[in-house]
């Protein structure tokens, strides 16, 4: 039998932070991921437009208002403040993206070589060559081993190379990133494997630096570079750039 004194929710009934109770769930759903339609709809919302029925919800005043004390209470809990958040778009925004993957010239067989022949790493190398020719299809000569042993991939192209005219080979260097500096870690957002092979992806370096400046107030409604030098998360950046020493120049040219 029904419970009588159980009545479902009134969404217009106001509650404590003077909001409905769907304008709660919204507000409640917007905190999650910052998209206004999704969060409308989530909440359970029906209109035909949802980005403009959330977009209105979450402008409301009052709602704003409860987001950003939500938001704050979040950050509290978290221990996350503006500095925090700034310096963590800073490290992105300068990060050196080499620290991660390399596109490099390396030595190639003859650059080392006896008298710049084709050089193998160690004996054991070359006697596999040997016994792979033997064993091919089509009878072929089995390599030669003047040019002795010792390749190292990773050592420069020799300048006077006659095979590589001292270009090298060009190799693509992944770095192990369990290894990687906090830099690179911060810029580090993981690898995809591809039919063409593994894929580097890495935080929008541009986007942190625009997201830094306008946390500073350096960007203007015109995209023009401008400066607050009362603005103290400025002076963070400052010490940031110049390793603490606060009293230098900031990252801005001069206009003199």
């Amino acid at each position: 039998m029904k419970d009588l004194t159980q009545r479902a929710p009134n969404p217009t009934k106001k509650n404590e932070n003077d909001l409905t109770d769907f304008q709660k769930r919204v507000a409640d759903e917007y905190l999650v991921d910052g998209k206004a339609g999704p969060a409308y709809r989530r909440a359970g919302g029906k209109a035909k437009d949802p980005y403009r029925s959330g977009c209105e919800i979450v402008g409301n005043p009052k709602v704003d208002a409860y987001i950003r004390e939500r938001q704050a209470e979040i950050a509290h809990r978290l221990e996350i403040d503006a500095e925090t958040v700034v310096r963590r778009w800073w490290e992105i925004a300068t990060a050196d993206v080499n620290e991660l993957v390399q596109h490099r010239r390396c030595a190639c067989r003859y650059c080392y070589g006896d008298d710049h022949r084709y050089q193998w790493v160690d004996e054991e190398e070359w006697q596999e060559a040997c016994r792979q020719s033997e064993a091919a299809g089509t009878p072929r000569k089995a390599p030669s081993n003047d040019g002795g042993y010792g390749y190292l991939r990773s050592a420069d192209p020799h300048p006077d190379c006659p095979k590589c005219d001292g270009e090298g080979d060009a190799i693509v260097f992944v770095a192990d990133t369990r290894r990687l500096g906090p830099q690179a870690r911060a810029l580090y957002a993981g690898l995809k494997t591809t039919k063409d092979g593994m894929e580097i992806k890495t935080q929008d370096q541009a986007k942190a630096l625009e997201n830094v400046a306008k946390h500073l107030g350096m960007l203007d409604a015109k995209l023009n570079l401008g400066i607050k030098e009362d603005d103290s998360l400025t002076a963070l950046v400052k010490a940031i750039a110049t390793g603490g020493k606060r009293e230098e120049q900031s990252l801005l040219p001069n206009e003199d």
